[in-house]
């Protein structure tokens, strides 16, 4: 089967999906869409993977060497837009170390899997106010990366699509890990890492200080979370 047919379209709306490995039974990639968007990803694959491919691609050439296609699961259909995307997220985030997806779901950030803990800590500290002279970019780093790259300042500190002149022109970066701020840098010397994007080399706001008492440990204000809002970085001159 390679599409619905138009009657069946008009009765799903908006749904998630998944594709499932046949050779094992388990989910490979989770997606949200509306018509035949679930079949496309197996649609027009070339024969033969290259390095460059994405996992999912060469996931789905791996299948089809086997005389196979992926199996094609609508996870939850007839809803809008808004709502597939909240499913498609807590979906990728529970599925996530088994899923050949190269981003997690909308908002998972700051929604995504935490401890009864880790939320009692959150959302019972208090919010950070910024000192009206003071030149803010945030970062939302995730706990994960924090753990893989053995620190947060190396989870930081690269590499991020802001501008350039913007992030050289602030006074401190803040890393922000599950809505909390965990770690200050000043003095951060921002410099081109990619055609797309920057990195920056600073140094860590010791604990005592006046910057630390006010940022650290502290929880994101409400006013600077906006439901749905992926981009990792936020600006505040």
């Amino acid at each position: 089967m390679a599409s619905f047919t138009s009657e069946v379209i008009a009765q799903l709306n908006y749904y998630v999906y998944m594709l499932i490995d046949p050779r094992n039974g388990r989910p490979f990639y989770v997606g949200k869409g509306k018509g035949n968007r679930i079949f496309d990803h197996v649609e027009g694959m070339p024969s033969k993977a290259s390095e460059s491919d994405s996992e999912k691609i060469q996931r789905i050439i791996e299948i089809s060497h086997r005389g196979q296609r992926p199996i094609h699961v609508i996870h939850r259909h007839g809803m809008t837009e808004e709502e597939a995307e909240e499913v498609e997220a807590a979906l990728i985030d529970y599925l996530w170390d088994q899923l050949s997806n190269e981003i997690r779901g909308l908002g998972s950030n700051d929604y995504g899997p935490a401890s009864v803990e880790e939320l009692q800590t959150r959302y019972g500290a208090e919010e950070w106010e910024r000192h009206e002279d003071h030149k803010l970019l945030v970062i939302k780093v995730r706990y994960e990366t924090v753990i893989a790259l053995g620190g947060i300042y190396e989870a930081t500190k690269a590499a991020w699509r802001v501008n350039l002149d913007n992030a050289s022109n602030t006074d401190y970066v803040l890393s922000v890990v599950n809505g909390m701020c965990r770690a200050v840098f000043e003095n951060c010397d921002w410099y081109r890492y990619s055609e797309t994007r920057c990195a920056f080399n600073g140094e860590e706001v010791s604990e005592g200080s006046p910057v630390y008492e006010r940022y650290v440990n502290k929880r994101i204000p409400k006013n600077l979370i906006r439901r749905g809002m992926a981009i990792p970085t936020l600006y505040l001159p």
